[in-house]
């Protein structure tokens, strides 16, 4: 696993590593690991998701294997749903289920 420190994502951004505190602190950028106080690291494979969920306009590309898992979640969410005992849980797995097969319509 590939980590980059602060300086070194605000470099390959062309950003300041204080415009990265600031993300930090609002909750925006990528995940980060924080060792200590004072280290902070991001994974690249993090930073790699960031960027890609980031591009704006172009044509529109899914990750390979997108729709199958998508596919899956609808199901486990259909069973979820017809277990569930509680109303609002019902009908939020209910939800959540139909928002998917609306995507992957």
């Amino acid at each position: 696993m590939k980590r980059l420190t602060e300086k070194e994502l605000a470099a390959r951004w062309g950003m300041t590593h204080r415009t990265l505190q600031g993300w930090r602190a609002t909750g925006k950028g990528p995940a980060f690991i924080r060792i200590g106080e004072r280290s902070i690291f991001y994974r690249e494979e993090d930073v790699l998701a960031y960027e890609a969920s980031s591009i704006v306009g172009g044509p529109a590309t899914e990750p390979e294997g997108w729709r199958d898992a998508m596919r899956r979640s609808a199901g486990a969410f259909d069973l979820l749903s017809k277990q569930a005992k509680a109303p609002k849980a019902k009908a939020t797995l209910i939800g959540l289920r139909d928002e998917l097969r609306t995507l992957l319509a």
